[in-house]
């Protein structure tokens, strides 16, 4: 039993005494353990990732077209591993991925979307406030209220989508959901339009007025030079009430950027025709009010290319 006590007491004090191993000592391990703590505080191991940019709606129509020229490959690709009978009818995703050098088909995406487990449009639902289906049938609805002349603005739209879904959208959905489909929907100012020629603007009108026009040319044998196209338009003398998109240059300092409107309500009408062969057009009319008119209104050539009548 002492025998025993005495080696484990000095087996206790070997390990007390025991040197470290160069570099390790007791003081400089906490040193050095410190130093390296530090650095690796200072010092980031990971370089920070740039946040994540979104495709844009251009890169999004690439993508989309890729993905599904790659899956019609691996379905030919299958295809003629299956005529030549071989075991293993796979396609190759990763030489069909890289034959995109855009990096917007990569070996699992194509992989997952030829299995079926990956819908894009479906994955996109999720985070939309409407579906795709949803989407293409509002897009359907506002281009068919345009063409009707009952066009829709951001309110109408804003309010349409309330109705489907029980809650009104963000103030900018709509802003959003239109830039989302530059190819179908535009933003752009209306003019009145009469609801006269409204309602009689339809394409079974047209359709008969270019069937009487064609039976009347044939039936006559009226030459094209002899078919002509007319129209009149108003000027007003006092520039009219409407804005127009004219610039003016003022004084860097001025805040009251202002000018004059004129209250002369008078019109001149100009009557203008075209021929259908684009010869030996009618010259121009203008019918206006007896006066002194200005030489500044006409170009050297007015005269010969026009008619004027008081």
């Amino acid at each position: 039993m002492a025998a025993s006590k005495q080696r484990a007491k000095k087996a206790d004090t070997g390990r007390k005494t025991a040197k470290a191993p160069a570099g390790r000592r007791k003081g400089a391990s906490r040193v050095a353990g410190g130093a390296s703590a530090q650095a690796i505080v200072s010092e980031p191991i990971l370089k920070a990732r740039a946040p994540r940019r979104g495709l844009k709606p251009k890169e999004k129509r690439q993508r989309k077209a890729e993905l599904a020229e790659a899956v019609r490959l691996c379905d030919l690709e299958r295809g003629r591993r299956e005529r030549a009978g071989l075991p293993n009818t796979t396609p190759n995703f990763s030489r069909i991925a890289k034959g995109f050098p855009s990096g917007f088909v990569s070996r699992t995406t194509l992989r997952e979307t030829w299995n079926g487990k990956r819908d894009v449009e479906a994955k996109g639902d999720q985070h939309r406030l409407l579906s795709t289906a949803q989407e293409r049938a509002l897009i359907s609805w506002i281009r068919l209220r345009a063409f009707y002349g009952k066009p829709w603005s951001r309110r109408h739209i804003a309010a349409h989508v309330a109705s489907i879904l029980g809650r009104s959208p963000g103030i900018h959905w709509v802003t959003r959901f239109i830039k989302r489909h530059p190819a179908t929907l535009r933003k752009s100012r209306a003019y009145a339009l009469d609801p006269k020629r409204a309602m009689n603007f339809t394409r079974a009108n047209v359709e008969k007025f270019s069937d009487m026009l064609k039976a009347v040319v044939t039936e006559e044998n009226i030459p094209p030079s002899n078919i002509y196209n007319a129209d009149e338009v108003g000027l007003a003398f006092g520039g009219g009430r409407k804005a127009t998109a004219e610039k003016f240059v003022f004084a860097a300092e001025d805040r009251n950027r202002q000018a004059l409107r004129s209250d002369n309500l008078e019109m001149a009408t100009v009557l203008e025709t075209t021929c259908a062969d684009g010869t030996d057009c009618i010259p121009a009319g203008v019918i206006m009010k007896p006066g002194d008119f200005g030489t500044e209104w006409y170009q050297p050539d007015f005269e010969h290319r026009s008619r004027l009548g008081v």
